[in-house]
């Protein structure tokens, strides 16, 4: 029943279909697409077998076929597409789906909930107003700019595989594969003015539980006593919302006493409304910002941290390292002394004769500097030296041995903060006898804007029926416009790796 499209197109789906509630955001304005995604998108519709089922007309379909070939030859590469321009070369789509009152998008992680979803979906009588499509997702997607009914469905993946809704003014909602009939019955009997009521109605209120990673606050610069107050007021909502606080290093910008009271205020008024954040160094907690002078570790010693920290409420593991412990200056290292210590503490707790259920809790690793080298930005000889000097001088030594360290002993997830850039990136993992492990690794902006960045956080889901994990990054600018979304991820932790495949 629709076309079948993948799940970038259902951001261009979403965005043409719900452009006047998306751009009451300020955020959302600021959506741009790139130029091949947008014609990958046209060709994608315009093939499908049954796309004549939407459009109807031929030659909407030769229209926009040819947009398509306009958009990859006329302006080929890294050209992105506004948001008047998409628009405008995208009209007969925008029309045609202006005509709906509801459009829907399938959300399965195999062939076999697909066919499944289809099989259900085709049993319910017609919806006057609706037309759903089908999908196909990726082993994993990373969508910048995400619509709502991408956040929507990144956010709720433990009520996948099910239909994601949503409106033309904005009301999204995603039914569980389970509730399906009964909801397309509902939608159907109340028509197409009643379909919003539906969606806030029956939006499923499962929320799996979430980690809020912090980093780089850097106190005792100016920029971080300007920032608080706004980052304080943010947190005070958000922090309800969570399981846990994390927080990945450069706590100070300096280590010395009026950088630490400053920091355990922070610390302290977060403890009032949640469990107690769990922190760890980065390299400007532990040196002196100027030269080579090495600085005494008390400052350190007084944060209370715990090689491995058990949270039984959420069943998670939190292994915390220290990147700047064995390495010099501004560079990472987590050497085998510390791997083997944090590997201990972790056995010992897993034995624990109170503690049988541990062994099976999620495990997450917390450390400051990036394992996996950052993507250069710049092309040209010259931008290659210097992001080999960069990697070099703040990158993180052995960063492969690091991973694979993780990987063995299942902690699938890996924080980092150090370059003050929202990132996530997905490594393969050997673990020996041909056996892949799938390692999300996702590093955190500079939560109180230091060094002239945005302010950021990032909120991190478990979904425990998909095995996966999910990150959505929060940033605002520094002018106090707000926090929105930048980007939602989502990573599959695929049990075939683990096969081989």
């Amino acid at each position: 029943m629709g076309a079948e499209v993948l799940v970038d197109d259902m951001n261009l789906l979403a965005r043409l279909h719900m452009r006047r509630a998306i751009l009451e955001s300020p955020r959302q304005r600021e959506v741009t697409f790139a130029v091949e995604d947008v014609a990958n998108s046209l060709f994608r519709i315009k093939e499908a077998p049954d796309y004549g089922l939407v459009f109807g007309q031929s030659q909407e379909i030769e229209d926009l076929a040819s947009t398509a070939r306009d958009l990859r030859y006329r302006r080929p590469g890294t050209t992105y597409i506004s948001s008047d321009a998409l628009t405008t070369w995208l009209r007969p789509l925008e029309e045609w789906l202006s005509r709906l009152s509801l459009v829907g998008f399938f959300l399965s992680r195999s062939v076999r909930e697909r066919s499944e979803l289809r099989e259900r979906f085709r049993e319910a009588p017609p919806v006057p107003g609706l037309c759903v499509f089908a999908t196909s997702e990726p082993d994993e997607w990373h969508i910048v700019n995400p619509t709502p009914p991408v956040l929507v469905a990144s956010r709720e993946l433990d009520a996948w595989p099910g239909i994601v809704f949503w409106s033309p003014t904005g009301h999204c909602a995603l039914i569980p594969m389970s509730a399906l009939l009964e909801v397309l019955n509902e939608l159907r009997e109340v028509g197409d003015a009643a379909h919003d009521q539906v969606l806030l109605a029956r939006g499923s209120p499962r929320r799996s539980p979430k980690l809020l990673q912090l980093s780089d606050l850097h106190f005792g610069t100016e920029e971080a006593a300007k920032m608080q107050v706004s980052l304080f007021n943010r947190l005070d909502q958000e922090v309800k919302k969570v399981g846990r606080v994390v927080i990945t290093g450069d706590l100070m910008e300096t280590p010395n006493r009026a950088n630490l009271s400053a920091f355990e205020f922070f610390v302290n008024r977060i403890g009032a409304i949640s469990p107690k954040p769990i922190v760890i160094p980065g390299n400007h907690d532990e040196r002196n910002l100027y030269g080579f002078i090495w600085q005494n570790l008390s400052q350190v010693v007084r944060l209370d941290r715990q090689a491995v920290e058990v949270d039984h409420r959420l069943r998670c593991l939190f292994l915390g390292f220290d990147s700047t412990l064995d390495a010099t200056w501004a560079e990472g290292f987590v050497s085998e002394e510390q791997t083997r210590r944090v590997g201990g503490q972790l056995d010992l707790e897993i034995s624990r004769p109170e503690s049988e259920d541990v062994k099976g809790y999620l495990r997450v690793a917390l450390v400051h500097h990036h394992p996996l080298p950052l993507k250069k930005t710049d092309e040209g000889f010259r931008a290659l030296v210097e992001e080999y000097v960069k990697e070099k001088v703040l990158g993180m030594r052995e960063g492969e041995r690091f991973l694979e360290w993780c990987a063995k002993r299942e902690a699938l997830l890996v924080l980092h903060g150090h370059k003050h850039l929202p990132r996530r990136r997905d490594a393969r993992v050997s673990i020996g006898q041909s056996k892949l492990r799938n390692v999300m690794v996702v590093g955190c902006g500079t939560s109180l804007g230091v060094r002239g960045r945005p302010l950021g956080y990032n909120l991190i889901t478990w979904d425990v029926a998909g095995k996966a994990w999910s990150v959505e990054f929060v940033e605002s600018k520094r002018d106090g416009s707000g926090f929105f979304p930048l980007a939602s991820g989502f990573a599959r932790n695929l049990e075939r790796c683990e096969r081989g495949e």
